[in-house]
C-alpha cells in the first residue's frame, strides 16, 4: 500500500510539473512596460509561468512615444521565448510637450504698431493686420473676427494619424486685454485636441492633447517677435 501511495505522489509532482512551462517575455524597444492581466509585472524582460489550466493571459506593453499594444499568450504556446515589438505613434513624432498649449499666453504690443487719439482711443488697425497675416500663414481660413471688441479666431486644422486611429485638431484664438494707461495686451491660445479616427465630425469626442503639432509651434516665437516689434 506504501508504494502505491509513493508512486501516486510521483505521478502527481511529474502531472504537476508538466502542466507548466516558463516562457520569457521580451519587448522592443527594450524598457517598455509589461502588464499580464492587469497587473505591472517590469520593463522589457520578464519570465511568466504558463500554466495549462489557464486558457490565455492578456499582455500589455506599453513606452511612451509608442502605440500601445494588447495580446492574448496562450497556454498553449510551444515556444519557450516569445518577443513583442511596438509601433511608433506617428502622432507623437510630429509633436512636442508644450505648456503653452491650450492655454492663453499673453503678448504685450509694441507701442510702434498702434496710436492713440488726444481722447485716448487706440487704434489697433495695424495690430490686426499682423495678426491676421501669422494667423494665416499657419491656418487655411479665419473663423471668426472682431476688430472692435479685439477678438479673432481660425478654423480647426486636421491631421489624420491611421496608425494610431487618431485625429488631431488644431485651431488659434487670439483675443484683446484691456491694459494700463496705453499699454496694448493680446492674449494668444493654441487649442490642441484629439479624437478616435471614426469620431473625427463628433464634436463631444474630442479631449484636450496636452502636445502640439510641431507644424504649429512656430506660432509662439512669431507672435512674439512680430508684435514685440523685434
Amino acid at each position: 500500500m506504501r508504494n502505491i501511495f509513493l508512486a501516486l505522489m510521483a505521478f502527481c509532482i511529474v502531472a504537476l510539473t508538466a502542466s507548466a512551462r516558463t516562457v520569457k517575455i521580451s519587448t522592443v524597444p527594450s524598457d517598455a512596460r509589461i502588464s499580464i492581466d492587469g497587473a505591472y509585472q517590469g520593463d522589457g524582460t520578464v519570465m511568466k509561468e504558463l500554466k495549462k489550466k489557464d486558457l490565455f493571459y492578456v499582455i500589455k506593453v506599453e513606452r511612451e512615444g509608442y502605440l500601445t499594444l494588447e495580446s492574448r499568450l496562450y497556454s498553449s504556446y510551444k515556444s519557450d521565448e516569445i518577443t513583442y515589438t511596438l509601433k511608433k505613434d506617428l502622432f507623437y513624432e510630429a509633436s512636442t510637450a508644450n505648456d503653452v498649449v491650450n492655454n492663453f499666453f499673453p503678448v504685450i504690443v509694441s507701442r510702434k504698431l498702434y496710436t492713440v487719439d488726444e481722447n485716448g482711443k487706440r487704434d489697433l488697425t495695424k495690430v490686426w493686420q499682423i495678426v491676421r497675416q501669422i494667423l494665416l500663414g499657419s491656418f487655411d481660413q479665419i473663423q471668426s473676427s472682431d476688430n472692435t471688441t479685439g477678438f479673432m479666431q481660425t478654423s480647426w486644422s486636421y491631421t489624420r494619424f491611421n496608425d494610431s486611429q487618431q485625429a488631431v485638431r488644431t485651431r488659434a484664438t487670439v483675443k484683446l486685454v484691456d491694459g494700463v494707461d496705453d499699454d496694448v495686451t493680446i492674449q494668444v491660445k493654441i487649442s490642441s485636441e484629439f479624437a478616435p479616427l471614426i469620431s473625427i465630425n463628433n464634436e463631444s469626442a474630442y479631449r484636450e492633447a496636452p502636445r502640439l503639432l510641431k507644424k504649429f509651434e512656430p506660432l509662439i516665437g512669431e507672435f512674439q517677435s512680430r508684435l514685440l516689434g523685434l
